[in-house]
């Protein structure tokens, strides 16, 4: 649904651009109220800052990766959120309400909001978590913990909680009874409605874990069903999840990171295991600095969670099932993070074992020696391979199965050198071995050093604010817009001469009907860091001086146009002219 304009035009004014973009990186005092720093752009590592925020105007352009926009767009580029995503976001730190038209016109002010949603994920929780103890319906729920060796002190320590059933729904009471409007468990996706109309509770006669977000907020829940697979195998699902809101998206959430965070902080390192029950088993085994990806792959949003508490240089221990499809998934964590930090691998002991049934069977000191016996793990994933290459026929396959597998990497130096030990376990000459180059990045459109210069900037932004500023000016007729400025620069003036006279902010305008990120890039790029105005005949002079070369190179270029030479002596008459 979309959400209204003047919504979007409150969260932008309230959300102030430059605190937002000082979470993700360092910004020092720049020029004219602006400020600057290191890019924080996924796939963007620089160290000299070409990354620039204009907190007047509010936006920000990167001079290096060629990326801008608004507070919203930044929020888009460095979580990885759609859209609506980061403008939830947003929605909730500065406090504002987001109700799409259809809403505003049926729903009071207060419905839907994620402090809503987030107050009756809170009243769930802690009814829940009642439950678990004082309803003879939860004793399965005790027994499963308990066959685990999990205490009613772990129970606490977690949340964890039993979600009654009843012929309707048991949690409705409770929410009205607090004060919450009637549509608040719909909306959190606690309640739902039967094919016959019935409401029920989402997650009736389940083992109840809270899910919170890395500063302790619970954002949904998760549920394991207690109830035996083969009774109704068509209807069977082992776990149930909040659906995804403006508070929770399963692939961006780990498991018990806000409880591990000091510890992982401290230490420098964290544990990363699949399940609910494995991340209590390993803290409970003396190691807090534990998260669990919990029934989803490892995702880049996750890697960067990681890397923000690790920095660069930690570690991450990954702890996986001991069988084919944990080694798997171990081994893409080992691709997306081994640019920041050592990736090590702790084996649960045998295949199919996991830290939650190692911990149950032979207790806490069994899940401590198996951290203190982990190893790299890009070396024992590809070692596997290796294994059972007793033939020269099986060698070759795991040869090009190891070296295709290096090829995920993009660290030259951890490549060499396990190259160079591929080589020597598998007795043959280095050179043998053939990496596979990483694939090419597509071409991006990088600002270039003409498009950074000030006049340029200053020129291009003054016949964006007043386009009919180059009807006015006293320019040689044979001058056109594209001998002054460079072609994108040149679309975004054309493009801001037949914005709608009513429009009251041309620039805003601009962005938001921007038909691509380049064009988008193109106006942040001006807008933001701009430099002061010139009188425009300077600015005409200076450009002509700085492009005008390139222009006339140009020209001389095109050899299939037969006025080419009559072109360039009439253009290089009229730059001489200006440059006066």
């Amino acid at each position: 649904m979309r959400i209204p304009d003047d919504t979007l035009e409150q969260i932008r004014e309230r959300a102030r651009i430059d605190e937002i973009v000082a979470r993700y990186t360092r910004l020092v005092p720049a020029s004219r109220g602006e400020a600057k720093g290191c890019c924080p752009l996924p796939d963007h590592d620089e160290r000299t800052p070409s990354f620039y925020v204009n907190p007047g105007t509010g936006v920000f352009h990167c001079f290096g990766c060629d990326r801008g926009g608004d507070v919203i767009t930044f929020l888009e580029l460095v979580e990885q959120l759609t859209f609506r995503e980061a403008v939830e976001q947003l929605a909730e730190q500065v406090g504002a309400a987001i109700l799409t038209d259809r809403e505003q016109a049926h729903r009071s002010s207060t419905e839907g909001t994620p402090k809503l949603l987030r107050a009756a994920l809170e009243i769930a929780a802690e009814v829940y978590a009642t439950a678990i103890t004082d309803d003879p319906a939860a004793a399965s729920a005790r027994e499963y913990l308990t066959e685990r060796g999990f205490t009613d002190a772990h129970i606490r320590q977690w949340g964890i909680g039993f979600a009654p059933r009843g012929r309707t729904t048991v949690l409705g009471a409770h929410l009205a009874t607090r004060g919450l409007p009637a549509n608040a468990g719909h909306d959190a996706g606690l309640i739902r409605r039967g094919r016959a109309g019935q409401p029920y509770d989402t997650f009736a006669g389940r083992l109840i874990w809270p899910l919170r977000d890395p500063q302790g907020r619970i954002v949904g829940l998760a549920g394991r069903s207690l109830d035996d697979p083969g009774h109704n195998p068509d209807r069977y699902r082992k776990y149930v999840n909040s659906d995804d809101s403006a508070l929770f998206r399963k692939s961006d959430t780990l498991f018990g990171l806000a409880a591990a965070r000091p510890a992982i902080v401290r230490q420098r390192r964290v544990i990363v295991v699949e399940g609910y029950t494995d991340v209590m088993a390993v803290a409970a085994a003396g190691h807090p600095e534990v998260v669990g990806v919990c029934g989803t792959a490892f995702t880049a949003t996750h890697a960067r969670l990681l890397s923000r508490l690790l920095g660069s240089d930690g570690e991450i221990v990954v702890m996986f099932d001991a069988d084919d499809a944990g080694q798997t998934a171990a081994w893409k964590i080992a691709v997306a993070c081994h640019q920041f930090a050592t990736v090590t691998l702790a084996v649960p002991g045998k295949s199919g074992s996991d830290p939650c049934q190692l911990r149950a069977d032979h207790g806490d000191q069994a899940v401590r020696d198996a951290v203190n016996a982990r190893q790299p793990l890009i070396r024992q994933i590809l070692g596997r391979l290796l294994s059972d290459a007793d033939t020269p026929e099986k060698a070759a396959v795991a040869a090009r199965r190891a070296t295709a597998m290096l090829g995920e990497l993009t660290d030259d130096v951890l490549i060499l050198r396990y190259r160079r030990w591929l080589a020597g376990e598998l007795g043959i000459p280095e050179g043998q071995l053939q990496v596979p180059a990483p694939p090419s990045p597509p071409p991006s459109l990088k600002v270039t050093p003409i498009e950074r210069l000030d006049c340029i900037r200053d020129l291009a932004a003054q016949l964006v604010d007043d386009p009919t500023l180059w009807s006015r000016l006293q320019l040689p007729e044979v001058l056109e817009l594209a001998d002054l400025l460079p072609d994108r620069y040149c679309a975004v003036v054309e493009r801001a001469a037949v914005a709608p006279p009513e429009i009251p902010d041309r620039w805003a305008w601009l962005l938001s009907t921007a038909p691509d990120e380049a064009a988008r890039a193109a106006v942040t790029a001006l807008r933001a860091g701009a430099p002061l105005q010139r009188e425009p005949m300077r600015a005409v002079s200076e450009c002509a001086r700085a492009y005008g070369p390139a222009r006339l190179a140009a020209v001389r270029a095109d050899t299939a146009d037969p006025d080419s030479v009559g072109r360039f002596a009439q253009l290089a008459a009229g730059l001489s002219r200006v440059m006066k």
